[in-house]
């Protein structure tokens, strides 16, 4: 079990890194017009785009653990509050991710306040976004879900590598 999760958090870290990576090259080639970037950069601005994305997540998603933790001593009824809770956290990222293209450019006149007041009149459209991309990723993992199961009730293999196949 222990080398399976380290497999997992070895390949999530190096997948962090890989997408930070194209991340910030992408918003360099939008918002500068720089073309022809480094294919794979492990530059500073790579590492503090990546440190200020796990801030991001740990800013928004600490509250509703948080929740989650208390309602495990309420009923369980009370769990439908995670739903609104997991909205606005997701739209307080995205609100907060609002600073990450300044960290690709190299500023570091620009934080997660200034994000704040960038976007403080705009909390339904960016909510709309979140609901919108939440539901497209939902649906997608849910239709290869079933794919998966659909294979698994042939073959308990065949679902398994069906499984991996598409999550690849």
């Amino acid at each position: 079990l222990a080398t399976v999760l380290g497999a997992l958090a070895s390949g999530a870290a190096v997948g962090l890194a890989a997408f930070c990576s194209i991340a910030v090259n992408w918003h360099r080639y939008v918002l500068n017009d720089e073309i022809g970037g480094q294919p794979l950069r492990l530059d500073g601005l790579v590492w503090r785009y990546l440190g200020n994305s796990l801030l991001v997540v740990l800013i928004a998603v600490s509250p509703v653990v948080l929740l989650g933790l208390a309602l495990m001593f309420l009923p369980s009824v009370a769990s439908v509050l995670l739903v609104p809770a997991a909205i606005v956290s997701g739209t307080f990222a995205i609100t907060l991710s609002i600073k990450l293209p300044a960290v690709a450019l190299g500023r570091t006149d620009f934080g997660f306040r200034d994000a704040l007041n960038a976007t403080k009149d705009n909390f339904w459209q960016l909510m709309g976004v979140f609901l919108i991309n939440g539901t497209i990723a939902l649906f997608t993992g849910f239709m290869l879900l079933s794919i998966a199961s659909a294979f698994m009730a042939i073959s308990f293999t065949l679902g398994a590598v069906a499984g991996l196949a598409m999550s690849l």
